[in-house]
């Protein structure tokens, strides 16, 4: 998504602020856990972070600190030329975080930041997440008592039971899909009109004119460069499966990925997963959506 936001001129691309895993260009502060929750209770820590990559500030001294090999110091390099063009041009930051999840509200509060927040079935994450071998850090999770009074209250005993072991690899996927969308539900309800909310599955089938609909809404450029960008991306000769090292929600064959979780998961496992999240997967999904 936000890389085909930020195709439109005037705008700067900015990847996920609040990746708890290292980074140079994050070397002024550290994030200490995955979809960390910030508000007016810790704001004073973090907004001068955020304020200075709106502002495409480069930590160029703390970064050339940190730096250990000839890699680093050329990735310093164009992390600063980077920096320094977008400043120079004043463009449109486009941030794309799923890791900011919960601080969603501040950033709408604090930096009139709109936030595009893209739906995905519960299905097609659990099967993502055990395809990859992927275990979600709980554990975390259990040290931030205003992260759970704000979302984490009604799992917590959940929760508590994944960091025991007491879950196995598919409910604890589907514990996380739970926590993290019935956040996205409460969102959906406060903020409907002012905010985008959009299913990944129809970006995946109408991907022209889903993108159409929220450029405009965002008030963007829709430029042939994008239009192009689009059809390469979505081509049905592209590979459903992702490369090693690729970036696997782009250059697929979208189409056809919209239920390639049915090839990962069995009958069973699938009718667990609707049936765990059907509280929160009703309120985006249709019957229809799980054949």
């Amino acid at each position: 998504m936000g890389k085909v936001l930020s195709l439109t001129p005037g705008t700067a691309y900015i990847h996920e602020p609040f990746n708890p895993t290292p980074k140079l260009h994050k070397s002024q502060i550290s994030i200490p856990y995955w979809y960390m929750y910030v508000d007016s209770h810790n704001e004073d820590k973090y907004a001068p972070y955020i304020d200075s990559i709106l502002a495409h500030c480069y930590p160029l001294g703390a970064a050339l600190r940190q730096a250990r090999s000839v890699k680093d110091f050329g990735r310093i390099s164009l992390g600063f030329l980077k920096y320094t063009s977008q400043a120079a041009f004043h463009q449109r930051s486009i941030i794309k975080d799923p890791f900011a999840l919960f601080s969603l509200s501040w950033f709408w509060r604090r930096f009139s930041i709109r936030p595009v927040i893209v739906i995905r079935h519960p299905a097609a994450v659990v099967a993502s997440i055990l395809k990859r071998g992927w275990m979600f850090p709980f554990w975390q999770w259990l040290n931030d008592d205003a992260l759970i009074e704000r979302y984490l209250r009604p799992f917590i005993h959940e929760i508590e039971n994944a960091v025991q072991g007491k879950k196995s690899p598919l409910e604890q996927a589907t514990l996380l899909w739970r926590v993290l969308y019935t956040a996205v539900a409460q969102y959906q309800a406060s903020y409907a009109i002012d905010w985008i909310f959009i299913r990944h599955e129809d970006i995946s089938l109408e991907p022209q004119k889903q993108f159409q609909q929220i450029f405009a809404r965002l008030n963007l450029n829709w430029t042939p460069r994008v239009e192009r960008f689009l059809r390469a991306s979505t081509d049905e000769r592209n590979p459903v499966k992702p490369g090693e090292g690729s970036v696997f929600d782009v250059f697929r064959a979208s189409a056809t990925n919209v239920k390639s979780w049915q090839k990962v998961l069995s009958s069973e496992d699938i009718k667990r997963v609707r049936q765990d999240t059907s509280e929160v997967s009703e309120l985006f999904y249709r019957d229809a959506d799980w054949l």
